[in-house]
C-alpha cells in the first residue's frame, strides 16, 4: 500500500473536531532567529531565510575477508546559509562590521583613505575565540497546543560574507548572504509555555 493511501490517517486528517493533530508537518515560515554575541544579543528579525543545520557521516569501506564492511569515522557539519535584508537602518550591516572589527583590523571599518593607508591590517588575536556564542532558531507551530522547536548552533563562525549585486534593471531587495560554519548543534521540541 502506498503512503498516499494512508496519508489522511498518518497526518491526522481523520481526527474528530477538537482532537489535537500531532503529526502535521511544520511550516517553513514560522521561525525566528537570534544570536548570542560577546556584545549582547542580535535579533535576526530582518532575514529572508536560514538553512537548518545538517551533517554527513564520514565513512570508510574496509575489506573483511572479501566482504565489504562500512565503518563510520566522524561527522562533517554542512555550513548554514543565512540571507538577511540590507535595511536602511543598517542593523545587519552594523552586526557584520562589529563581527569583522572583533577579528580583523581594517576590514569594513576604516573611515578614510589616510586611515586605511596608515592602519595595521590583518587578524587580531582575541582572548575569546568566538564572537558569536550561539545561533538559535526557534520554530513555533500554529495549532491550539503550540509546540516549540529550538535549534541551538554552538560556536558559529562566519566563513563567508556575500554582498548583493546592485543593478539598475532589478527592483528586488538588497540582501547579504553569509555562510556559517559551527562546532555542533542541538534540537529540542517541547510544548510552549
Amino acid at each position: 500500500m502506498a503512503l498516499g493511501a494512508k496519508a489522511h490517517t498518518l497526518y491526522g486528517q481523520t481526527a474528530n473536531s477538537g482532537q489535537l493533530i500531532t503529526a502535521a508537518p511544520r511550516s517553513k515560515f514560522n521561525f525566528t532567529a537570534s544570536m548570542d554575541t560577546i556584545d549582547g544579543p542580535v535579533f535576526l528579525e530582518r532575514i529572508a531565510n536560514v538553512t537548518m543545520p545538517s551533517y554527513s557521516a564520514r565513512t570508510q569501506t574496509l575489506n573483511s575477508y572479501n566482504k565489504k564492511k562500512i565503518v563510520q569515522t566522524g561527522v562533517d557539519y554542512s555550513p548554514i546559509v543565512l540571507t538577511a535584508y540590507d535595511t536602511k537602518d543598517a542593523y545587519f550591516e552594523n552586526f557584520l562590521k562589529d563581527y569583522s572589527n572583533y577579528y580583523y583590523a581594517g576590514t569594513m571599518n576604516t573611515d578614510s583613505l589616510t586611515e586605511h593607508n596608515l592602519q595595521g591590517k590583518g587578524f587580531k588575536l582575541q582572548q575569546d575565540s568566538n564572537y558569536i556564542k550561539t545561533l538559535v532558531i526557534t520554530r513555533v507551530d500554529s495549532l491550539k497546543e503550540k509546540q516549540i522547536n529550538i535549534i541551538t548552533i554552538f560556536n558559529p563562525t562566519i566563513a563567508q560574507i556575500d554582498s548583493d549585486t546592485l543593478d539598475y534593471s532589478d527592483s528586488s531587495l538588497v540582501q547579504y548572504r553569509i555562510n556559517i560554519v559551527y562546532e555542533g548543534f542541538d534540537i529540542k521540541t517541547a510544548k510552549a509555555q
